[in-house]
C-alpha cells in the first residue's frame, strides 16, 4: 500500500469504527438506569469509548489524505490502519446484535451524550443476553486499547510541529480534560529538548511541569532494597508517603550541565499526569547528591510492599497469571521509554520492583534502576565493565571493556529478552552467593580469556534454556517472544524478530512498530 493509499485507507476505517462506536454508545446509554449493573457497565463504556474516539479524530487529523508522510511512517499508518479496522468491526458486530435485542434504531447523528429515551422494553431472557454483551464489549474495548496505545505513543517520535498544533488545539476543544493527550503533549515536549544539545539549558521547550527539588533531610527512615545499593525505600517526611529512592550513577567524567540537564528531562518524563499507565513510577522530587549525581523520588501508586524481582525469583512461582503480567508490565515499559526517545541500558531483576496486591499476589511491576537513562540519540559510551551478573543481561556487542556498538532499543529488547526467560522459568541466573547457580552453571564460559567468545556462548546457553524449557511451562507463544528478544540483533534467519536491515529509520518508528507487533500484542493475546 503507498504511502498517500495508506493514509486515505486509515481515515475511511477511522470514520467507519467512529460511525459504529457512536451507534454502540447511544444503545448502551439508552438503557443505563435500567439497573445498577447496566449503569457501571455503562459509565465504563463511556469513559473508554471517550478516549478512543478522541483518538482516533486526532490520528485522522495528523494522517489526512492531504499530509505527507514519510515512506518509514508507512509502517505506522499501516499499523494503525489495521487497529481501525478491526475496532470497527468488532463495534459493528455489536451494533447488530444490540439493534436486534432493543429494537433501538440509532441514526448517523446522534449525540451519544444527550440520553434517549428507552423506546421498547427488553424482555426478561433478552435482558441477560443484552448484558453480557455489554460485559463484552468492556473487554474487546480494553484489549483494543491495550494493542493500540503503544502505537499512539509512537506519535512522539514524529518530528512535525503540525502534530503539536493539532494536540494543543484538540487540548482545548476537548470539554473533558484527557490524560492521554496531556500526556501525549508532555512526552513531545520532553523528546523536543532531547534533540537539542544537552549541555545548554532550553528553557522555551521544558514542559510547564517541574519536578523540585527535595532536601535530604526531607526523607527519613530510609532502607536498602535488598542488595541494590542504588535503591532503596523511604518516606516523606511531611506526608509519610513510601517512596522507592533511585540513585543515578553517571561517570564521574560526565559533564556536571549535561548530567543535570538529562536528569531534569527523565524526571518530567516519569511526572507527567499518570505515569502509572506508561509503566512508570511517578517522579515526586528530585535529591542531589553531589556534583554528579541525584536521587529520583518515585511514588508508589498503592502503599503496599516492594520487592526486587530478583530476590522473588528465589522464592516459589508464582501463578502463571502474575508472571505474565510482570511480562507486559516490563514490555510496556520498555516501548513507553522508546516512545520518549530514552534507552534503559539496565535492565535486569535488580531493577524491576515489584508491588503486592495486599492479599499476597503481585500485582504491578515497575522498571526503576534509571542510573544510565539517557536519550537515545544523545551520547553512548563505549566503555563498559567487566561484571558478569550485569553482563548476562547485556548482548554480546555491548559487553567487554571497549563495547563494539552505541547503544540502541535493540540492546534494552535483548535485556528484556533475558528477564523475561527467567520470569518464565522463575529463576535466578545470579545465585544468591552471587555465584553462577546449578541451573545455569555458566563457569566454564566464565573462564574463558576473550570476553566475545564468553559473551556468544552465554547467549547460545541463554536461547537453547528458552527453546528447551519454556514452551511446556509457558507456551509456545511466550517462547516465541523469548527468542524474538534474543536474537533482535541477529543477522539472517536467525533473528526472529525482524530483518536487521529494516529497523533502522530517522524516527525509530520501525523498530517501534516491530516490538508491538512480535512482543506486545503476543504476550497480551496469551491467556491462562
Amino acid at each position: 500500500m503507498e504511502v498517500a493509499g495508506a493514509a486515505i485507507a486509515l481515515v475511511q476505517a477511522a470514520e467507519m469504527a467512529i460511525k459504529a462506536g457512536k451507534g454502540v454508545v447511544a444503545i448502551v446509554i439508552a438503557y443505563k438506569h435500567s439497573d445498577s449493573r447496566l449503569q457501571e457497565l455503562s459509565l465504563r463504556v463511556e469513559g473508554i469509548w471517550l478516549k478512543t474516539e478522541l483518538q482516533i479524530n486526532v490520528i485522522m487529523d495528523i494522517f489526512s489524505p492531504h499530509s505527507e508522510p514519510t515512506p518509514w511512517q508507512e509502517r505506522l499508518l499501516s499499523f494503525q490502519y489495521s487497529c481501525f479496522d478491526t475496532l470497527g468491526s468488532k463495534l459493528q458486530s455489536y451494533l447488530v446484535k444490540l439493534k436486534s435485542l432493543t429494537g433501538v434504531d440509532v441514526s448517523d447523528g446522534i449525540d451519544v451524550y444527550a440520553t434517549p429515551a428507552i423506546t421498547k422494553i427488553i424482555p426478561r431472557m433478552r435482558y441477560a443476553l443484552f448484558e453480557k454483551h455489554i460485559e463484552g464489549l468492556v473487554v474487546e474495548l480494553q484489549r483494543w486499547q491495550a494493542v493500540f496505545d503503544p502505537s499512539w505513543y509512537l506519535l512522539t517520535r514524529l518530528v512535525s510541529p503540525e502534530v503539536d498544533k493539532i494536540l494543543e488545539q484538540t487540548g482545548s476543544d476537548t470539554t473533558v480534560q484527557t490524560q492521554t493527550v496531556s500526556n501525549l503533549h508532555d512526552i513531545r515536549a520532553i523528546v523536543r529538548l532531547t534533540n537539542q544539545d544537552t549541555s545548554r539549558p532550553h528553557s522555551d521547550t521544558v514542559p510547564q511541569r517541574k519536578v523540585p527539588f527535595l532536601s535530604p533531610d526531607s526523607i527519613h527512615d530510609q532502607r536498602a532494597l535488598a542488595n541494590e545499593p542504588g535503591l532503596q525505600i523511604g518516606r516523606i517526611v511531611d506526608s509519610d508517603e513510601v517512596v522507592v529512592l533511585d540513585t543515578t550513577a553517571y561517570h564521574e567524567d560526565s559533564h556536571p550541565q549535561t548530567v543535570a540537564t538529562t536528569v531534569r528531562q527523565i524526571a518530567r518524563l516519569l511526572s507527567i499526569d499518570d505515569p502509572f499507565s506508561m509503566g512508570f513510577l511517578k517522579c515526586v522530587g528530585l535529591v542531589k547528591s553531589n556534583e554528579n549525581q541525584f536521587i529520583y523520588v518515585l511514588a508508589l501508586p498503592k502503599q503496599q510492599p516492594v520487592r526486587l524481582l530478583r530476590s522473588l525469583l528465589y522464592l516459589p512461582s508464582p501463578s502463571l497469571d502474575a508472571k505474565f503480567r510482570i511480562a507486559r508490565n516490563l514490555a510496556k515499559t520498555i516501548m513507553s521509554l522508546h516512545a520518549a526517545k530514552f534507552v534503559h541500558k539496565n535492565i535486569r531483576p535488580e531493577t524491576v520492583v515489584v508491588q503486592d496486591d495486599g492479599e499476597g499476589e503481585m500485582s504491578q511491576a515497575y522498571l526503576v534502576g534509571f542510573e544510565q537513562l539517557r536519550p537515545d540519540l544523545g551520547h553512548s559510551s563505549l566503555v563498559a565493565d567487566m561484571v558478569w551478573q550485569r553482563n548476562i543481561y547485556r548482548h554480546p556487542s555491548r559487553q567487554g571493556l571497549k563495547v563494539q556498538e552505541l547503544y540502541v532499543m535493540q540492546h534494552d529488547i535483548y535485556s528484556l529478552g533475558v528477564c523475561l526467560l527467567e520470569i518464565g522459568m522463575w529463576a535466578s541466573f545470579v545465585g544468591q552467593n552471587q555465584q553462577p547457580p546449578t541451573s545455569f552453571d555458566i563457569s566454564e564460559e566464565l573462564k574463558s580469556k576473550n570476553p566475545m567468545k564468553t559473551a556468544t556462548q552465554i547467549k547460545a546457553r541463554l536461547i537453547e534454556k528458552a527453546e528447551t524449557e519454556l514452551p511446556r511451562s509457558m507456551g509456545k507463544k511466550y517462547t516465541e517472544v523469548v527468542l524474538s528478544c534474543l536474537t533482535c540483533l541477529d543477522s539472517g534467519a536467525t533473528n526472529l524478530f525482524e530483518d536487521e536491515d529494516d529497523l533502522y529509520d530517522e524516527d525509530g518508528i520501525l523498530v517501534g512498530v516491530a516490538f508491538i507487533e512480535k512482543i506486545l500484542i503476543k504476550l497480551d493475546d496469551i491467556t491462562t
